[in-house]
């Protein structure tokens, strides 16, 4: 079991619909030769509106949909009931005209 917390501290630039910021993790069996894609099975988020819990299941992005509406802190939480991957690591992607974003990670398992 797994969950990874992802906090948006400051985001700037010029963000179109399905532009910004998208993070998922990805798990590699052989050492870190190949990676793939690992679906979270709960997603939580918190913000200026307060928390939420989406119990979706098998989606890739810790942060839903691509983060671009975000001005302030966000918070957001990936849940992981079965992470048997050997090695996991954090990818991203960020879209925009000139983006930039400042944002911590944490994978806590047990």
């Amino acid at each position: 079991m797994a969950q990874v917390c992802l906090g948006i501290t400051a985001r700037s630039g010029s963000f179109g619909a399905g532009e910004g910021l998208a993070l998922w993790l990805q798990g590699s069996d052989d050492g870190g030769e190949t990676w793939y894609d690992l679906p979270y099975d709960q997603q939580g988020k918190g913000g200026a509106g307060g928390a939420e819990v989406d119990a979706n299941l098998n989606r890739r992005n810790v942060t839903g949909t691509t983060v671009h509406q975000a001005t302030g802190a966000h918070q957001f939480a990936a849940f992981y009931k079965h992470l048997v991957a050997q090695w996991v690591q954090a990818a991203w992607s960020i879209t925009g005209t000139t983006p930039s974003f400042t944002f911590g990670l944490a994978l806590v398992g047990k």
